[in-house]
């Protein structure tokens, strides 16, 4: 076996040991509607500002790196973590169009 051959093998138990580990983290933290699937859940960052890589494109990065990274993760199943970014991004639509509708206001108000 040859080098190149060593380091495919290694890098490939390395991903099995980390897929593994997010299955069984995301089976241990089943979502607050019941969803315990594994392959039903997803994680969520909890502060988007601290927000270093998403997990599901995390194929390059280390065992301690995916580790500290799902530390900063809440596990939701697709659907609530689907709905919750909706009304995420609904309400911050809602509060900038009442803002730009407050600044108007002033202005008309101003002149």
């Amino acid at each position: 076996m040859d080098k190149n051959e060593q380091k495919r093998l290694y890098k490939n138990r390395v991903r099995t040991v980390i897929r593994l580990y997010l299955q069984d983290y995301k089976t241990t933290r089943p979502c607050s509607c019941g969803e315990g699937r594994h392959y039903c859940l997803v994680f969520h960052h909890r502060d988007e500002t601290e927000k270093e890589f998403t997990i599901a494109h995390s194929r390059d990065k280390s065992f301690s790196t995916i580790v500290a990274e799902v530390a900063k993760c809440k596990v939701m199943c697709a659907n609530c973590h689907n709905a919750l970014h909706f009304l995420d991004d609904t309400i911050s639509r809602e509060r900038r169009a009442m803002e730009i509708e407050t600044d108007d206001q002033l202005l008309l108000f101003e002149n």
